[in-house]
Order: C-alpha cells, then structure tokens, then sequence
C-alpha cells in the first residue's frame, strides 16, 4: 500500500503538439471522472523527459453553490 503523501499515477494521455506560439507552445487535453484531493500534472517529452508541472486540489462538488474553478500553486 503507498504511503499517504506518495504519487499515484491514474493515466497517460498522449496528445500532438502541432505549432508553436511567440511565447511558446500550447496544448490541451482533457480527465473525466476525477477524485477530491491534490493532484499533480506532468508534462513530458515523447522520451519520457519532464518538461512541465503543475499542482492543484479537486474538491467535492457543493450542490448549494454555483460550480467556480480556482487553481492553487503549491511550493
């Protein structure tokens, strides 16, 4: 069993970068079916090199609320 702190990874999702923009390059790609909790996306090079990260946390939804999206940057 992992620790409570350890990564796990849930998928490998393959998407094609196609051109560049004057300030780099951009892509997008889509999870369904997410957990509440802190999630960590890495972006790598088709060698498996890391190129990008980024952190953010998956809260329930409140029923009472209007859906509202805030991302957090962990150190």
């Amino acid at each position: 069993m992992p620790s409570r702190d350890a990564w796990v990874d849930t998928d490998r999702i393959a998407y094609q970068v196609v051109s560049g923009r004057r300030s780099g390059y951009r892509g997008v790609t889509y999870k369904q079916h997410v957990s509440p909790g802190r999630w960590r996306v890495t972006v790598e090079t088709e060698a498996g090199r890391p190129i990008g990260r980024t952190h953010f946390t998956v809260v329930a939804e409140d029923p009472a609320r209007t859906p509202a999206f805030t991302t957090h940057r962990y150190p």
